[in-house]
């Protein structure tokens, strides 16, 4: 796998996302951004929450729609659009801390259909605990 060129540089992070403004609105961070994975950042903001401290369920699952998507296209090539046909999210532990942080790696990149792997880990403090996994098939368009 090969990451397309200058994809890591702030200038082109953008142009993977499918929705900017919506990553912009909720105050997402693209941390990385290498060949088949990526890594999000989420601060935490009470509007963002379901009880005190804890983000919802549906911020948790746009964090892995995100990711995955990132990852997916960062391998994908040019002009190939990618939409998720499945995603399995397995949340084991309430979301509860200051960040939250999406990790995603595509496990294997086709023709047609494109697998990736999210983890998404909970940051309270200097403690790192993983709070959900996540199972995406893309498909192209």
């Amino acid at each position: 796998m090969t990451t397309k060129e200058n994809a890591n540089e702030p200038s082109n992070l953008g142009a993977i996302f499918d929705v900017p403004n919506f990553m912009h609105h909720l105050g997402v961070d693209a941390v990385s951004l290498e060949a088949g994975s990526c890594e999000l950042r989420l601060d935490f903001q009470e509007n963002l929450s379901v009880t005190k401290g804890v983000f919802h369920t549906g911020v948790v699952a746009a964090m892995f729609d995100m990711a995955v998507t990132t990852a997916a296209k960062n391998v994908a090539p040019d002009g190939v659009k990618l939409v998720i046909a499945e995603q399995k999210l397995n949340i084991f532990a309430p979301a509860k801390g200051n960040q939250l942080i999406a990790v995603a790696t595509v496990v294997k990149a086709g023709r047609t259909l494109t697998v990736v792997e999210a983890n998404l880990y909970v940051i309270k403090g200097s403690t790192r605990t993983q709070c959900a996994l996540s199972l995406a098939t893309l498909i192209a368009e």
